[in-house]
């Protein structure tokens, strides 16, 4: 009975430690909050936490009555990639009689979003059980939700190493860039990823890296500076 026990325990502290998420008890306004969750990108990863707030009662049938639970149904029109976790496994909080004046839940939305969605409308829709006279009323209601996903524009960045005028640069750049285009400040160019570059003349050049994703195209540029290479000294006698 013990070693039952014992499981009985850690598969509830397993369970709890799966929450995915944590309400915000702070929040007093019924709904969903918050109404616009935080911007996403195509390929990284999201996760952003809806907190749900119910009454805890309800003005029905000319009566005010307790709302004995709320339980969110269904999430609908995530972007692609996107999905959503509650609080506990059947998505639903409980009045606990308490004289608490609201009940909590939430989930939490994540996943790797695949496609670009802009202003994207989500709907939150649930169930609210009620005690009345006539017994146990559900009321289904939705909340819209916003959301959006942008695509990541390459972050172009890279680091040199200057040899004299012998310059090797190295690309930096952030968000999987597909093609390069070096300019080197003397009139050439290059679209390696990695390039090495001689200057014919030691002096400042202005380097700008262009860099291309599936999403578009930026471009970052520094000085860079060259030196003449030390003569060695030689004689004979």
């Amino acid at each position: 009975m013990k070693i039952l026990s014992t499981i009985i325990l850690c598969l509830t502290l397993m369970l709890q430690g799966m929450s995915q998420c944590s309400p915000d008890s702070t929040i007093i306004t019924p709904g969903a909050h918050p109404d616009t969750l935080a911007d996403g990108f195509v390929g990284q990863s999201y996760s952003d936490t809806v907190t749900f707030v119910s009454p805890a009662d309800t003005f029905i049938f000319g009566f005010n009555a307790l709302v004995d639970s709320a339980l969110i149904t269904s999430v609908i029109g995530l972007p692609q990639g996107l999905s959503y976790t509650c609080l506990n496994a059947n998505c639903a909080t409980y009045n606990t009689y308490t004289g608490a004046n609201y009940l909590y839940n939430c989930f939490e939305v994540s996943g790797i979003p695949t496609s670009v969605a802009t202003n994207q409308t989500i709907s939150v829709v649930y169930i609210a059980w009620i005690s009345t006279f006539i017994g146990p009323t559900s009321i289904t209601d939705t909340l819209e939700l916003v959301i959006s996903v942008q695509c990541p524009l390459p972050s172009p960045a890279f680091t040199e190493t200057i040899t004299t005028t012998t310059v090797a640069f190295t690309d930096g750049t952030a968000n999987t860039p597909t093609s390069w285009l070096w300019d080197f400040g003397d009139g050439n160019t290059s679209t390696q990823q990695n390039p090495t570059h001689n200057y014919a003349v030691a002096g400042t050049y202005t380097v700008c890296l262009t860099a291309t994703n599936s999403c578009g195209t930026d471009s970052v540029c520094k000085s860079v500076v060259t030196t003449c290479p030390i003569p060695d000294a030689l004689f004979s006698f």
